[in-house]
């Protein structure tokens, strides 16, 4: 059975979502189609791009991700299909799956250009119904990416210049993507990239906060940083929103201090 992976910034109120499942059920109705996120901030391919980063390892090997985070659509950007070595990628050519190919290369990529593979009427306005949910469901069914367009070169996929994560001698320095519907604000400082037994404090919008495993190592209210479950730094506060106590943006500085003082 294949797995159709969705991700975008439709949100659940609207019937978008619900139309690309109609549309992959319609032509593939035993693929399994999993909706992966929905929430990515309106627009913001760049917290797509991360938020796609987090999931390679959990992802099916072989799956297929789908990708719409296209404020560019009905423009002159492309629509790829990429075959990685874990699984394909469809969705708008924007840098959208920046992060992901950072962690599962891309090995060969299409041009999405056969219309055969879309729907009969294309809206300029929502290529993920009517090309991308398509063009999936048809790779679903076993049809092979050579049909959906030509091959174009890996070197011209489109990719984010994503905001760095700085490593210093006493300290790591990153910024706040974005904030989850917790209030919980999420950074680019990656887990695996921190030195072992780095201790902080994280500085952040004029706070100092404690490094610590979970929110249940501080009292109700306090605010902390911790390591989330997608592998980066997090603030947070406890059964409350870090995002509006600490009224924080996407962009503002984050520091890990890797001592015990900053």
């Amino acid at each position: 059975m294949a797995v159709v992976v969705l991700l975008s910034d439709f949100g659940l109120e609207d019937p978008y979502v619900g139309l690309m499942h109609c549309v992959l059920a319609g032509i593939s109705p035993s693929t399994r189609v999993v909706d992966f996120c929905h929430s990515v901030p309106a627009q913001d391919v760049e917290g797509g791009a991360w938020l796609l980063g987090s999931a390679v390892d959990y992802v099916p090997r072989e799956a297929i991700v789908v990708g719409v985070v296209d404020p560019g659509v009905g423009s002159s950007r492309r629509s790829i299909l990429v075959q990685t070595e874990r699984v394909f990628l469809v969705g708008p050519d924007n840098g959208l799956f920046t992060k992901w190919f950072e962690f599962d290369p891309p090995r060969t990529a299409w041009l999405l250009e056969n219309q055969e593979f879309h729907l009969d009427r294309v809206s300029p306005t929502f290529h993920g119904r009517d090309i991308f949910a398509p063009v999936a469901a048809w790779l679903a069914e076993g049809k092979e990416p050579k049909y959906f367009g030509p091959k174009i070169p890996l070197k011209s996929l489109e990719r984010l210049d994503l905001p760095p994560m700085r490593i210093h001698s006493d300290k790591i320095e990153g910024q706040i993507l974005y904030a989850d519907s917790f209030g919980n604000l999420v950074t680019n400082i990656e887990r695996g990239r921190v030195p072992p037994g780095a201790k902080g404090p994280v500085r952040v919008c004029g706070k100092e906060l404690p490094l610590l495993r979970s929110f249940s190592d501080v009292s109700m209210g306090a605010v902390l940083a911790y390591f989330g479950s997608m592998g980066l730094l997090e603030i947070a506060r406890r059964q409350g929103s870090a995002a509006d106590l600490l009224a924080a943006r996407r962009g503002n500085r984050v520091q890990l201090f890797l001592g015990e003082g900053s």
